[in-house]
């Protein structure tokens, strides 16, 4: 499960993830920092992943060809 982190600011957005996560719940919250970064410009993004054993491999690589694609972005 992944759990949004309100930091009060446009262009600050956080994720905590608590349970099992697969590809599709990346693919979700990528695709809505895709639209904050269209929206706002670059952001600053706080990820906090309670234990690496909740996130499947699939996903860290989701994760991993979403940020190697936003370098500079973010």
């Amino acid at each position: 499960m992944i759990q949004p982190v309100n930091f009060g600011k446009t262009k600050r957005v956080g994720f905590i993830i608590t349970h099992k996560v697969r590809v599709a719940p990346i693919r979700q919250w990528a695709s809505s920092l895709d639209q904050q970064r269209t929206d706002v410009g670059k952001l600053h993004v706080y990820i906090d992943v309670q234990a690496l054993s909740n996130v499947t491999l699939d996903a860290i690589l989701s994760d991993l060809k979403f940020h190697i694609t936003h370098l500079t972005n973010f």
